[in-house]
């Protein structure tokens, strides 16, 4: 559930999903589409999706939700990070949602806000049987 201010008259909400095959070029129109979104749109934002920049560790920040930790990033990961500050943009998700078999857990799929108006993200384990 998203809560919005009173003040809120309106709320942009995007999905995007970014494959794991993902070119230099589509991760640049990626970085372009942010910016535009945040320049064109006067509006509170919400956008969520599958990134898949697995050799970014976010940790929860006291108040903002996630930051990254940047040391030992590759040039695109922090293309990314500083296309979400230079725009403003903050990730809220700090507990990994996607495991598979053995492989360490990661933190791929995001929620990324404009403004601090997302409290809560509940995290639901699915059970599958395989």
């Amino acid at each position: 559930m998203i809560k919005c201010p009173q003040s809120a008259n309106r709320l942009l909400f995007g999905n995007i999903h970014c494959s794991s095959s993902s070119t230099q070029s589509n991760d640049n129109n990626l970085y372009k589409l942010i910016d535009y979104i945040a320049e064109k749109f006067k509006t509170q934002k919400v956008i969520v999706g599958h990134f898949n920049f697995s050799n970014i560790q976010w940790f929860p920040e006291h108040g903002s939700g996630a930051s990254a930790k940047c040391s030992h990033l590759n040039d695109n990961d922090m293309a990314f990070i500083g296309s979400l500050r230079e725009n403003l943009l903050m990730q809220r998700v700090v507990n990994p949602m996607r495991q598979r078999g053995n492989d360490t857990p990661h933190i791929l799929d995001l929620v990324i806000i404009s403004e601090d108006f997302v409290s809560e993200i509940e995290h639901f384990k699915s059970v599958r049987n395989e």
